[in-house]
């Protein structure tokens, strides 16, 4: 009986399974694997927000210090001027948290639009199965010849997807 933390053994057996049914030889590319870090990684509209976001969270960051900064050398008569730098520092860092905040919807937006794009993908090629190798999916793939790996493939896919070119 195999056990749920023998996810290796579990894809091994499903994996013999499928390949033993007999299946013609024209179906051999239905069991393919993929990366979907790189896929991630690599997706336009993500690479596109992660910048945009960056930048956002960069200058704010440097507000931030340019403002600390003041704060730290303040002239110690003039306490409206230090009621002011703080009032300012605790601004930026409400903004800096809400842009964390966009950046973690913006993200999960990205993820769930590559989610569409990627079964797509699946589907309009009629894999019986798809193998993911990501580490940070526990992906479990031990080995695959690289003539299975459709990463590149879907890749490409992906941001022509997002781009509108299909």
């Amino acid at each position: 009986m195999i056990k749920p933390n023998q996810p290796i053994t579990f894809i091994f057996l499903m994996i013999v399974i499928f390949t033993s049914c007999g299946l013609p030889e024209d179906k051999a590319n239905d069991i393919v694997y993929y990366d979907s870090s790189l896929v991630y990684d690599s997706f336009k509209m993500k690479m596109e927000m992660s910048k945009k976001l960056d930048d956002k969270l960069n200058n704010q960051k440097e507000q931030l210090k340019l403002l600390q900064n003041k704060v730290l050398t303040y002239n110690q008569d003039n306490r409206d001027s230090l009621e002011y730098y703080t009032t300012e520092v605790s601004k930026l860092k409400n903004l800096y948290r809400a842009t964390e905040f966009e950046r973690a919807r913006s993200l999960n937006l990205v993820k769930k639009r590559l989610a569409v794009y990627v079964q797509m993908f699946f589907k309009n090629n009629n894999y019986l199965m798809i193998l993911d190798t990501s580490s940070e999916n526990n992906g479990v793939v031990l080995y695959g010849n690289h003539n299975y790996d459709i990463t590149e493939d879907l890749k490409i896919f992906v941001n022509q997807k997002y781009e509108g070119e299909n």
